[in-house]
């Protein structure tokens, strides 16, 4: 997060587990109830399921928000 934190200069917080992303979404949306949510996810595209990817999403549809995800690498 320090990350998205020093590129866009947006406050971030971090859930820590793909578990905890909708608690997190929905405490962050009962606080601020007019704020923009972007979940930015891990897309555990080796896996399956794709934990971070479907978590994000679900936590971005619990809390009305968006989700950003890093590029998906090329494979060969």
């Amino acid at each position: 997060m320090a990350a998205v934190r020093k590129a866009t200069g947006y406050a971030v917080v971090a859930a820590l587990s793909a578990k905890n992303l909708e608690p997190v979404a929905r405490a962050i949306r009962l606080r601020w109830p007019d704020l923009d949510i972007i979940i930015c996810g891990d897309d555990d595209s080796a896996r399956t399921p794709n934990i971070g990817r479907e978590a994000a999403y679900a936590a971005a549809v619990a809390v009305g928000g968006r989700v950003a995800l890093p590029p998906m690498e090329t494979r060969s």
